[in-house]
């Protein structure tokens, strides 16, 4: 049987140089005045034109008092309002008017609710905060949620983006289950992602010679030994004979490491590894939806 032969002695990973220091840090949305996007900025979102007719009033035909002579060869001046009433019919015109709303839109998963915004991390634009004038727009929304987002465009880029005044905010998908958006960092490095609210995590305790994790954080479903580990290694080099395969996760390059057809690692270019400890329990079934959505919200900051 084929053995996985690591460099960090079979990923038996490692938390070196920060003791219990790795903290949970709660994320801040920046807020900054709204700007007129550039035409590539705009090319960046997507766009949608929403058609709306108005009307704008009614206007009526005026005649002024006319002179009709008789056979009698008598001048006979006749008003208008009995005209109205006997041999005139009423003419009138409804003015409508055709006015065009461009709405810009975004779509992503919901990381974070407020009283008046909610922040998501959007498919093209990752972190985006979006206010809205109308709570009720997101009084059901929850974590975890996916939503379509139609707002006027404004945008203020960053790292946490904003938009402003959304239009409108409809949950294209519900979330199965209550999620909590989490982030970790030590020694500057950092990462965030959203758990499932029956997952717990901890450090990474046993050391090992040879073994170039430098940190990481366990994820576990309750009731569970065994889940997902990630964790950053200052050296990465894989000798074994799984299969690979280049893929992405979370709008990242990575490289995915599988055996019996179920994956054991993913490997991202900035050197953080996700191994897979459920990989060969016959309870990998059971959690693979939830891994699968962890995995795709995780962000490296």
């Amino acid at each position: 049987m084929k053995k996985i032969i690591c460099t960090f002695m079979a990923f038996a990973l490692l938390l070196t140089g920060c003791g219990q220091s790795i903290s949970y840090v709660p994320e801040e949305a920046g807020v900054a005045t709204a700007t007129q996007p550039t035409t590539e900025e705009v090319s960046t979102k997507k766009k949608r034109q929403d058609d709306t007719t108005t009307v704008t009033g009614i206007q009526e035909e005026t005649t002024t008092d006319s002179a009709v002579s008789t056979s009698s060869g008598e001048t006979t001046v006749i008003s208008t309002d009995k005209i109205s009433e006997t041999t005139k019919e009423n003419t009138s015109t409804e003015q409508t008017t055709e006015t065009t709303t461009e709405a810009y839109y975004l779509d992503g998963v919901v990381y974070e609710v407020y009283n008046d915004s909610i922040l998501i991390n959007e498919t093209d634009l990752k972190k985006v905060k979006v206010s809205v004038t109308d709570s009720s727009e997101i009084k059901d929304i929850q974590i975890g949620d996916v939503v379509e987002i139609a707002y006027n465009g404004l945008i203020d880029d960053g790292y946490i983006s904003n938009a402003y005044d959304a239009y409108s905010v409809e949950v294209t998908k519900k979330a199965d289950k209550k999620y909590e958006f989490q982030k970790f960092e030590c020694n500057g490095m950092s990462f965030s992602m959203l758990v499932p609210e029956n997952w717990s995590n901890k450090v990474i305790e046993y050391p090992q010679d040879n073994d170039f994790t430098d940190w990481g954080i366990r994820f576990i479903p309750n009731g569970e030994s065994m889940g997902i580990d990630i964790s950053w290694h200052s050296s990465i080099q894989l000798q074994n004979s799984l299969g690979s395969r280049s893929k992405t996760v979370s709008g990242l390059n990575v490289t995915e490491y599988t055996q019996s057809g179920i994956w054991r690692f993913i490997t991202f270019e900035n050197n953080y590894i996700i191994a897979n400890n459920l990989f060969d329990s016959e309870k990998y079934s059971n959690y693979a939806d939830e891994i699968d959505f962890i995995i795709n919200t995780i962000e490296f900051n």
